[in-house]
């Protein structure tokens, strides 16, 4: 008998307009509102492969070639879309919505071109009054470009989600279906493979193991059959077999399937029948057995495991499906039957359908395998019984139905073993399969963080051994993140953080390394409330034989300094590093805050340079640069002092700088200078008036060269700067009345050019 609730694979449709149906428990054609759909009187002739919809109870809901979309009164559904065709070789896979039962997911290469494109559409069985429809803007949505036909779907190990397995561009793409929608960004796999490249004719399919443990792929440009390991965790592909290549010959292999117990694969080989793998050491596999006595193969022939357990076959060219009677047993006992339905004579039967995955997995599967959750065991069967023995592994013997709850009281492995007994109490059947459990973690309270300071970072790492709280670090994995959703999905972790004022949440979350379904998250919040600063100078100076106040600002309740004292004020006598500590109060919570104080002895540095402007009658200026920073005083007659280093507006004459230190009280050092200037025009006729042009100044400042130019540029003289200066004169004769140009350079390499006045 059937199991209720596990045929999803019970209606069958087929490319060439064949259709049949399991719902009376053996194989039949299928009737649709009395009519029979033999071989040649179908609905669909698309691709080679449907997709075909039922839900749990064995009703149709629709199905699909992946353009034309039959409701299940064999209806077009209304917004069935036309602008883009599936591509014919193509597998497709659908699955459920997690979030809503109403919803499926249906997947299809699209060909644009040579281009091939995975593609999804949604059906929503809430329209159309119950009898579904597309929901139009999601019609073939682009997931990834050069791809080959191959798809499968996998179950999540959290029983809820699906993955959604290609291969293309020289790796496999994982993308996972979950309550959220369907991922945009692919789980990668490096297989070490590089079976397709993207282009169309990349045919071949491949299948996922009925316990979502294995992948197995054929690819008939290589001639291949390739075997991999998936983890249904993290969605991720490694090959553990591959075959040597078949004779050459075009397409060698067209079918891949796996045995119910996962623990026997078959192919199809187009001159060499089926073959069949023994899986059930993965360390070692031994060489394919044929287990078809005819020769002569079977030509594009496809596989497909019904909801009776059998392994169907479909012969392409005839009107019969084959079966393989015995899939989990190895070599010719597994029985294939070459006819085991026949629709009608000269009919040309194609591709087997797809399914979506059952409600359970087939055998014994578990849902919530944290410590601390209630777990539920599940067995999913074709062969319904009316009692289930349940042996949990650790002496727990419980009698019930194909579905118990049970919470295991400490983390390890466990053999589970289920048996199913008929009204008579007999066995009918039984079935094993190893269970872990994995240890969770849980987040003791954590206190909030209070920060007083700007600009302060918080690495998370350093938190580690007090979130983890005695956890071993090898077992368990701590990472932080900004919001609880990034937390919830992992994504986003954050290293450190420097915070703004206000209030931020940071959510901890600690994953068993060895599952990350068993985690706990918490959080705890960052406070930082207006930023206050310890307003005293850091950097601050000791004078030979006296003594140094620091005294601290006013406005807090307590200070404490490095040297012991919890006065505001200390009196100091020798240098160093000296800190204070305070403590504001802030109403709800005080805040503690450090500086650091640098006490050295004041030294007496020399002045470093002096910067002149002059050349003007009463502009001038005078800046004094100090060797080393500190506070000091200026002055130019050693009676009034400044603080600025700068004296303005200063009229042509001779000074004397003079620089004290403040702290200290003494003389730094003293400077004399010189401001320069010049007549604006000379009246040279030998009257003892303005007779010579020199440089005021220019005798006491050494090293100045003066040079003289006419309006032309010609070089007129070179003066003395010690000497009486121009007379008017060239190679002795007089100069003409005329505007001249001088160009004066100091020692500094500083040089200033200007004009003046010739008059006779």
């Amino acid at each position: 008998m059937k199991s209720l609730g596990q045929a999803e694979r019970n209606n069958w449709y087929f490319g060439a307009l064949a259709g049949v149906s399991f719902n009376g428990g053996s194989l039949s054609s299928l009737n649709d509102n009395g009519i029979l759909r033999p071989i040649a009187f179908g609905q669909i002739q698309g691709p080679d492969n449907i997709a075909v919809v039922n839900d749990p109870a064995g009703n149709l809901l629709f199905y699909t070639e992946g353009r034309v979309f039959k409701n299940r009164v064999q209806q077009n559904m209304p917004s069935t879309p036309t602008d883009e065709y599936a591509f014919r070789e193509s597998q497709q896979v659908v699955t459920r919505n997690p979030a809503n039962p109403d919803q499926y997911y249906i997947f299809v290469t699209i060909q644009d071109g040579l281009m091939m494109r995975l593609s999804y559409t949604i059906v929503d069985m809430s329209l159309d009054n119950g009898l579904g429809d597309i929901l139009l803007e999601s019609a073939h949505t682009i997931l990834l470009n050069n791809v080959g036909q191959q798809m499968t779907t996998a179950q999540h190990a959290n029983g809820r989600d699906i993955w959604v397995i290609c291969q293309g561009d020289g790796t496999f793409n994982s993308f996972l279906v979950s309550p959220g929608g369907v991922s945009t960004v692919a789980i990668r796999s490096q297989t070490g493979l590089s079976p397709v490249d993207g282009n169309f004719n990349n045919f071949g399919a491949i299948e996922t193991s009925p316990n979502n443990q294995l992948i197995a792929g054929i690819f008939s440009d290589l001639g291949k059959v390739f075997l991999f390991e998936f983890d249904n965790l993290t969605g991720q592909l490694n090959a553990i077999h591959e075959d040597e290549p078949a004779v050459a010959q075009p397409l060698p292999f067209t079918g891949v399937e796996f045995s119910i117990n996962s623990e026997v694969l078959y192919v199809t080989h187009n001159t060499a029948g089926i073959r069949q793998y023994d899986l059930s050491d993965l360390n070692q596999i031994p060489p394919f057995v044929n287990i078809t006595p005819q020769t002569g193969g079977l030509p594009f022939s496809h596989l497909k495991r019904g909801p009776d357990g059998k392994v169907y076959v479909s012969n392409r060219g005839t009107s019969f499906l084959g079966a393989i009677n015995n899939p989990n047993t190895l070599g010719i006992g597994c029985n294939y039957q070459a006819n085991v339905f026949n629709f009608s004579s000269g009919a040309h039967l194609l591709d087997l359908p797809t399914f979506l995955l059952p409600d359970r997995p087939e055998g014994i599967s578990i849902l919530n395998i944290c410590l601390g959750e209630t777990s539920q065991l599940r067995f999913g069967t074709d062969f319904f019984s009316t009692n289930y023995e349940w042996n949990l592994g650790n002496g727990t013997i419980i009698m019930g139905s194909d579905t118990i709850n049970y919470a295991y009281p400490a983390p390890g492995t466990y053999t589970v073993t289920v048996q199913g007994r008929d009204q008579f109490g007999s066995p009918t059947f039984s079935d094993s399969k190893e269970v872990i459990i994995y240890d969770s973690p849980v987040i003791a309270p954590i206190d909030d963080i209070y920060n007083c300071l700007e600009d302060t970072a918080f690495f998370f790492v350093f938190m580690e051994d007090e979130i983890l709280d005695g956890l071993d670090p090898t077992v368990f994995q701590v990472s932080y993140y900004l919001n609880e959703d990034d937390a919830l999905v992992r994504d986003n972790n954050v290293i450190e953080y420097t915070p703004g004022i206000g209030s931020q949440t940071v959510w901890v979350r600690i994953d068993n390394r060895l599952n990350f379904q068993c985690f706990d998250i918490s959080s705890f919040d960052i406070i930082t409330p207006e930023f206050f600063t310890i307003d005293i100078d850091t950097e601050q100076f000791l004078c030979d034989n006296s003594d140094l106040s620091l005294r601290a600002p006013d406005g807090f309740v307590s200070y404490e300094w490095n040297t012991g004292s919890t006065d505001q004020e200390i009196i100091i006598n020798a240098t160093g590093d000296y800190r204070l500590t305070v403590v504001k109060d802030l109403g709800s919570f005080t805040c503690e805050a450090s500086i650091a104080i640098d006490v050295s002895l004041a030294s007496l540095p020399a002045i470093e340079m002096i910067n002149i402007t002059d050349w003007s009658s009463n502009s001038n200026s005078i800046e004094v640069i100090m060797e080393e920073a500190g506070e000091y005083e200026y002055s130019l007659d050693n009676l009034i002092f400044q603080s600025s280093n700068i004296f303005s507006d200063l009229p042509l004459d001779d000074y004397q700088v003079f620089v004290r230190d403040v702290v200290c009280g003494e003389l730094v050092s003293s400077e004399e200078l010189f401001l320069l200037y010049y007549d604006k025009f000379f009246t040279p006729n030998s009257d003892g008036f303005n007779d010579y042009w020199q440089i005021f100044n220019s005798k006491r400042e050494t090293g100045l060269r003066i040079s003289i130019y006419d309006r032309y540029g010609k070089l007129m003289s070179i003066i003395d700067p010690q000497g009486l200066g121009w007379d008017g004169t060239y190679n002795g004769i007089a100069a003409p009345s005329s505007d001249y140009w001088f160009r004066v350079e100091r020692p500094s390499g500083k040089s200033y050019k200007g004009h003046f006045t010739l008059k006779r």
